[in-house]
């Protein structure tokens, strides 16, 4: 159960847990989440964050709680717990470390003299279901 090796993921937010589900799921290889405190995508439901850890924990998903990123090198991932350095084995990196909206878009487009509704994250990074509602409803009332 290991066909492409070690896989790191960087962060324990809602895409780092999320990807880990779905990596697990499809069974991609040995799969770690990194997190930097000790709790798993805090800003989520609890109820769906304690499903998806759940599911990644029956598929021996680990979750590696305070641990701080030091470097890559050709020995392998460079960690960091508790005060102690640790090199682990690493095939792949899946940078999952936080969005920031992106609406460079915005004042080009209103200068075409176009009503411009500004919906979704690039407002604020969110829920995929809020930027479904938002862009309905701007769709809608336009």
């Amino acid at each position: 159960m290991n066909p492409e090796g070690y896989i790191y993921i960087l962060g324990g937010g809602s895409v780092g847990i999320e990807t880990a589900c779905y990596l697990a799921d499809a069974e991609r290889g040995h799969i770690s989440i990194v997190i930097r405190r000790n709790v798993v995508a805090d800003k989520e439901d609890g109820g769906k964050v304690n499903f998806m850890r759940a599911f990644c924990e029956q598929r021996h998903v680990d979750f590696m709680f305070l641990h701080t990123i030091n470097e890559l090198t050709e020995e392998g991932l460079v960690l960091t717990h508790k005060g102690v350095a640790e090199t682990h084995p690493i095939d792949w990196i899946v940078l999952a470390c936080g969005y920031v909206p992106v609406n460079g878009l915005v004042d080009e487009l209103s200068d075409l003299g176009d009503k411009v509704v500004v919906v979704g994250d690039a407002i604020k990074c969110r829920d995929a279901e809020f930027a479904g509602n938002e862009g309905f409803d701007a769709g809608y009332n336009a």
